[in-house]
């Protein structure tokens, strides 16, 4: 990814960003006037292509290979107020794998098609989605702030006129507190929700939040909580249970939280790039509101540490979950590259 933050003397921002790796393809380029207006508003413009496996990602047996582009707009409210609202035009060819006998992903699929794409597992969506945040933000810095907070709320909507119709509502949070001696504590939550609306019954499963990895839940594997798929020929001929099924759905309800105890470096004391800490993590993933159960949460502990480097921030955790479930999938060590939380 390539960032031009003074484009040829304009004052514009232009990056250009070209990924390719097992699980996915990225091809974006995005062109931003910080001062599309006297008053400071701010506009956006971009394109995009990116391929999405979704077992590469511990999360289903699909693919999605998404195209489009979108217009965004952000408008400084006060000094720590900022509120944005953008439009976005998607295509999204969706194409189950073809040994797949997850009948979720089926039962979807197949309301909206006809019978020989219902067979071969592949659909195509076209969706028209207005996005709107609010954001209030009180942080000495964006990266390894050590004292403010943020609060911020965002909503995804599908609009309807096109194929499908639907939200998304999430609140994230972060408040870092300075101790003693150098010490910081800081404290994070994620809540996420979606639904949908119209022609589309239920979030579409290629939408659904994520929990467990380095990122939400640290110590279990990456988007492997919550809610396992029901295979088609996974019960017996007396409806009870064949065996576990492994593959993780995901969630129309997410709910995370994070504590953190950040430690002094006595080797760097006054560091902006390197951030060591324990933590203790909680969360999981949920069908929806009215399945949420709190016996169900999964938790953690461990170590983290963190470091800004030119190819983004490397993350390095530790973890040992203290709530967990058989069958859960755990991991001790886990690796990331990119930004933190």
């Amino acid at each position: 990814k390539v960032t031009f933050n003074n484009f040829v003397g304009t004052g514009k921002y232009v990056s250009i960003e070209a990924t390719h790796n097992e699980a996915s393809d990225v091809y974006s380029i995005s062109y931003t006037n910080p001062y599309y207006t006297d008053s400071g508003v701010s506009r956006s413009l971009s394109a995009f292509y990116r391929t999405t496996d979704a077992a590469e990602f511990n999360s289903g047996d699909f693919r999605t290979d998404e195209q489009g582009a979108r217009v965004g707009y952000g408008f400084p409210i006060t000094e720590y107020n900022t509120a944005r609202l953008g439009l976005e035009l998607k295509k999204t060819a969706l194409r189950i794998a073809s040994n797949s006998k997850v009948k979720e992903y089926q039962d979807f699929v197949c309301g909206f098609l006809n019978e020989k794409d219902c067979l071969q597992k592949k659909a195509t969506f076209n969706t028209l989605t207005i996005d709107s945040s609010w954001s209030h933000d009180t942080r000495n810095r964006t990266f390894f702030a050590d004292d403010g907070a943020l609060h911020q709320i965002s909503a995804d909507v599908a609009l309807p006129g096109l194929d499908l119709q639907y939200y998304k509502l999430r609140y994230n949070y972060e408040q870092s507190w300075p101790l003693f001696s150098g010490f910081t504590f800081q404290s994070r939550a994620s809540l996420g929700y979606g639904n949908g609306y119209g022609n589309t019954r239920g979030l579409p499963f290629f939408e659904n939040f994520y929990a467990g990895g380095v990122q939400s839940v640290r110590g279990f594997a990456g988007n492997s909580l919550g809610t396992e798929a029901t295979k088609s020929d996974q019960f017996n001929a007396d409806g009870t249970l064949k065996k576990k099924d492994g593959v993780a759905l995901g969630g129309s309800l997410r709910t995370v939280a994070n504590v953190d105890l950040i430690f002094p470096l006595p080797f760097a004391e006054n560091s902006k790039s390197f951030r060591l800490s324990t933590f203790a993590d909680l969360g999981s993933v949920f069908d929806g509101v009215d399945d949420f159960d709190a016996k169900q949460l999964r938790s953690s502990y461990g170590v983290t540490a963190m470091w800004v480097t030119p190819v983004g921030v490397l993350t390095f955790s530790w973890g040992w979950p203290f709530k967990h479930k058989e069958g859960d999938e755990r991991e001790v060590f886990q690796f990331f590259i990119g930004a933190p939380f």
